[in-house]
């Protein structure tokens, strides 16, 4: 279960606008889209805003109350280019990933 006002994102960052999953092997991941997300690849320095992001979840198969969520595995950071908008489309080939941007500058 992922509820809809997931605690891993924040106001604008477009939390959910793309979405795939991942499985095979046992493993089951959910990679979640964030492209308005404003958090730098340092997690620290500012001027990132709506670099996006890609939230990566994992399905929890322990028992107990937690089982069967997804939990935050990681982040996907692909620039810190301002308005960039990593994470506006995601695609999954087996054990590949393809993440778009709509707004990168080369």
């Amino acid at each position: 279960m992922l509820r809809p006002w997931s605690p891993y994102s924040v106001i604008n960052s477009w939390f959910g606008y793309s979405v795939a999953l991942l499985w095979g092997g046992g493993r089951e991941v959910l990679l979640v889209g964030a492209p308005g997300d404003s958090t730098c690849a340092d997690l620290q320095s500012g001027g990132c805003d709506r670099s996006g992001a890609v939230y990566v979840l994992r399905r929890n198969t322990s028992t107990g109350a937690a089982a069967g969520e997804y939990v935050r595995a990681g982040m996907l950071k692909g620039t810190d280019q301002w308005n960039a908008r990593f994470g506006s489309a995601i695609a999954t080939y087996g054990t590949l990933v393809a993440v778009g941007t709509i707004q990168y500058n080369v």
